[in-house]
């Protein structure tokens, strides 16, 4: 049996809510009749601010950035989040100063301006991001979600990377033999 399943989206433009929405309930029907054998439209509700399914104990995680959308299905706690390259020209010392730790403040002190600085903030905002939504703590948990030494980050599969995006995903529970299907939308 499969550990989850991904399923990948890229549109010919942003994506915006509505996109998000259909594509999410696109992947979901294709989940449950995977996992479950059952077909018909999977009805959705909320816990502490993150989307659920109402009538299976699966858990999921969506994230969409510029034309790119994803969403993983697990058995287990999953999150997910990334960002497409190239990376927005906006600052980031206000994001640094108003939800990054001293640890994480430092870790990124570590690299020089430019580039590699670059790739390390969205290092660990992807992962602050991730972890966020996996411990469903919503805005109010990025001041205090250290993610210097957090383990159980895995790297994204390259159907994602190979698309241009940076970012992880976060598992309850998910061993090396535990497979992950993904698959593309249309």
């Amino acid at each position: 049996m499969f550990g989850a399943a991904l399923y990948i989206k890229v549109f010919d433009r942003d994506v915006d809510r509505d996109m998000s929405l259909a594509a999410r309930r696109q992947a979901a029907e294709r989940y449950l009749r995977l996992k479950y054998g059952t077909g018909g439209i999977p009805v959705f509700s909320e816990k502490n601010g993150r989307p659920t399914f109402r009538d299976y104990p699966d858990s999921f995680s969506v994230c969409h950035s510029g034309n790119i959308f994803a969403v993983v299905f697990s058995g287990c706690n999953v999150a997910l989040d990334f960002e497409k390259r190239p990376f927005s020209n906006r600052s980031f010392k206000r994001i640094v100063a108003g939800f990054f730790t001293e640890n994480e403040k430092k870790q990124l002190a570590a690299f020089a301006e430019g580039e590699e600085k670059t790739e390390a903030f969205f290092d660990i905002w992807t992962k602050k991001e991730a972890a966020v939504k996996f411990n469903s703590t919503g805005i109010s948990g990025m001041r205090t979600t250290d993610t210097v030494g957090m383990r159980g980050f895995r790297e994204l599969p390259k159907e994602l990377t190979e698309l241009g995006v940076k970012g992880y995903l976060l598992f309850e529970r998910f061993s090396a033999n535990d497979i992950m299907r993904t698959e593309m939308l249309s």
